[in-house]
């Protein structure tokens, strides 16, 4: 049934089930991190809703009809720009009183629907509240907490965790024409989403280089004022330096307890082993609960230069960094 979705196997199990027995729920929403697969989960489930044998046989009417894009009993909206506008939700209300046309149900996919608009948001409860039995709507999100609390509650909610390596590389190989040893480098710095684009590797690796100069200089100087001031000015590009300084720290934290770091920091491991063992291993444990939680701020509108000058001179133990929250 979801033999085009890699990973997953708790969900999909639950699916199976849920679909064979007939107790799909109405209102599902699948929630995780972005690019791992919820959407095309949700698509598929679709499918199943809506062929003849609920198998996504892919050979009845149905199936055919799903696959050319052109089967009459479902939908999927997503953003049109920035956001799911409050048009697109009220022509979901207009027709949600229609039986299905050719199949038993009709199936409503809301694509990255944490982007619904106040408005948007509001008319799509009243849709959502008490559906006809035909309809099912399957929302697919990457911050559950981002929806309405009362959209929330009224969905079963299905988390998706993030694929392994072997799984990422797959969906390379066989989605995006990947040489296996292009797609396992790829896989393994594929971390908050699913890098397809080679250039990653360049800008992966330019980030552990700045991130090590970073810390080089917090150990030889004291600090490492405005070390960041420039770039954090570019939102989306410090968004992903961020992550991959994350991923640094976590490294520098094996090595400095007497692990072995990823070996994706192969090339750096001359440089990191000898700087992680310079600070105390509790610090780089502390460094990376930091790192969390300016994660956990995003919407906060935080002066992240000003956080990361706190960082630069409390984050390697040279200060007490009790205050390193409040900068």
């Amino acid at each position: 049934m979801f033999d085009r979705v890699f990973g997953h196997s708790r969900p999909k199990q639950i699916l199976e089930r849920m679909v064979a027995s007939k107790q799909v729920p109405h209102g599902l929403c699948f929630h995780g991190p972005s690019g791992i697969g919820k959407q095309l989960m949700a698509t598929e489930l679709a499918r199943a809703l809506l062929c003849e044998h609920r198998t996504g046989c892919g050979e009845c009417s149905h199936c055919k009809k799903f696959s050319s894009g052109n089967h009459p009993d479902y939908l999927r909206v997503e953003p049109d720009g920035q956001d799911i506008k409050v048009d697109q939700i009220r022509e979901i209300g207009e027709n949600l009183h229609f039986r299905p046309y050719e199949s038993t149900c009709r199936v409503v996919v809301l694509d990255q629907v944490e982007r619904l608009r106040e408005s948007a948001a509001n008319a799509f409860l009243k849709s959502l509240e008490e559906p006809p039995e035909y309809v099912f709507f399957i929302l697919v999100c990457s911050e559950l907490k981002s929806l309405l609390p009362t959209i929330r509650s009224r969905c079963q909610k299905m988390a998706f965790q993030s694929l392994n390596r072997d799984d990422k590389a797959k969906i390379l190989e066989a989605r995006f024409d990947k040489d296996s040893v292009t797609a396992a480098k790829l896989a393994a710095i594929s971390f908050d989403h699913l890098e397809t684009d080679e250039a990653a590797l360049d800008l992966f690796h330019q980030d552990v280089k700045t991130t090590l100069s970073f810390f080089k200089m917090m150990v030889t100087e004291g600090h490492a004022l405005d070390a960041f001031s420039e770039m954090a000015k570019e939102k989306q590009a410090f968004a992903k330096f961020k992550i991959h300084l994350l991923e640094v720290v976590r490294a520098m934290n094996r090595l400095a307890n007497g692990g072995a770091a990823d070996s994706l920091f192969k090339e750096f491991h001359s440089v990191m082993e000898p700087l992680a063992k310079q600070v105390p291993a509790p610090t780089w444990r502390e460094m990376f609960e930091q790192l969390l939680w300016l994660e956990g701020q995003r919407r906060r509108n935080l002066n992240q230069g000003l956080w990361f000058n706190a960082l630069s001179v409390t984050g390697l133990g040279l200060e007490d960094g009790s205050t390193l929250k409040r900068a």
